[in-house]
């Protein structure tokens, strides 16, 4: 831009990361030049820090720039993406041809992830946190348009846990929830992460329902109400007396079935969530205890220890990488 007084000044747009272009690509790249795992960590936290926009976006933002500097209207250049940009590849082998608009690869990669949801198997590293986007509802409002399609592919998640054997009433609740969370979004990187978390909380609830096939009803009630409930006051007498059983018949039955105490249950299912709260939230660690029904902090870091062996503010500084042999969840 040329100043009045002489000289010129130029304005940058960005940094922005296309959308059209997979986050895996990169990373592959990374790979390829040997990069270390420590920079390839901070690489992806600036990615999710930084704002993703479509190429249209960034056009459009280009064009209203030179309107504001030159008070005259440019006609458009239109970029074409590169195949590379437009062809993704997933872990069962399919590729979405190149010749498919934004919303057809978007919806297949999207039915992709709903699939694996449904058979409760984990998609390959990363492919959760795509940021894609089913719908265009030309809106002024970039975040509002990613909340209503972070809210459409959670209602998505939501049947298709419930059609795959989690109860009905547990898959709503927790739908209700993470529309709650999603309305807090006040950015585009927590609308990132909480997409990536709202659908592994599903699909745990999916493999959890799978692995209570063997079990009794009693036990089978017994851990759908603590997974639907805790974030409330939960005790022996309560869950006994919702699922009809008496205290000592319920917690030897549990105990027998699944090798483990209920207040030991509660624990893992309330720590699974606490991983969440730290990943997808900016909340106090404090208050995510407070929530949770610790008790105190120090008793929540224990038993996060315990399960996961880190504290949960080294969990929150690590981006959630934890020992694997360490992990129970």
């Amino acid at each position: 831009m040329h100043l009045q007084d002489g000289g010129r000044f130029l304005v940058v747009l960005g940094p922005a990361y296309l959308k059209n272009t997979p986050v895996e690509h990169s990373l592959q790249a990374l790979d390829r030049q040997g990069i270390s795992q420590h920079l390839r960590r901070q690489y992806l936290n600036v990615l999710g820090d930084v704002p993703v926009l479509s190429f249209e976006m960034l056009r459009q933002y280009a064009c209203i720039l030179h309107y504001t500097c030159y008070q005259e209207t440019v006609t458009p250049v239109t970029t074409e993406p590169t195949t590379a940009h437009v062809r993704a590849k997933h872990e069962d082998k399919t590729e979405i041809p190149a010749d498919r608009n934004d919303y057809e690869r978007m919806a297949a990669y999207e039915g992709m992830l709903l699939r694996h949801l449904g058979e409760g198997t984990t998609p390959q590293e990363g492919a959760n946190r795509y940021p894609g986007e089913l719908q265009n509802f030309e809106l002024n409002d970039s975040l509002r348009q990613i909340k209503n399609n972070l809210l459409i592919f959670t209602g998505l998640c939501a049947r298709t846990a419930a059609q795959s054997g989690v109860p009905v009433y547990t898959a709503k609740s927790t739908e209700i929830e993470w529309i709650r969370r999603i309305e807090e979004v006040s950015s585009f990187s927590e609308a990132q992460k909480i997409r990536s978390s709202m659908y592994n909380a599903f699909l745990r609830q999916v493999q959890q329902s799978r692995d209570s096939a063997g079990l009794s009803k009693a036990v089978r009630d017994c851990r759908s109400y603590i997974q639907t409930n805790y974030m409330n006051e939960l005790s022996l007498e309560k869950i006994a007396r919702h699922c009809g059983y008496a205290e000592y018949y319920l917690s030897r039955k549990f105990a027998k079935e699944t090798g483990m105490k209920i207040g030991e249950y509660i624990h893992i299912v309330r720590i699974d969530a606490a991983k969440i709260l730290l990943l997808s939230t900016s909340r106090e660690i404090q208050e995510i205890s407070d929530s949770l029904h610790f008790g105190n902090r120090s008793h929540f870091d224990r038993v996060f220890r315990q399960l996961t062996g880190v504290s949960p503010a080294a969990f929150r500084a690590q981006g959630g990488t934890i020992p694997k042999t360490k992990e129970r969840l």
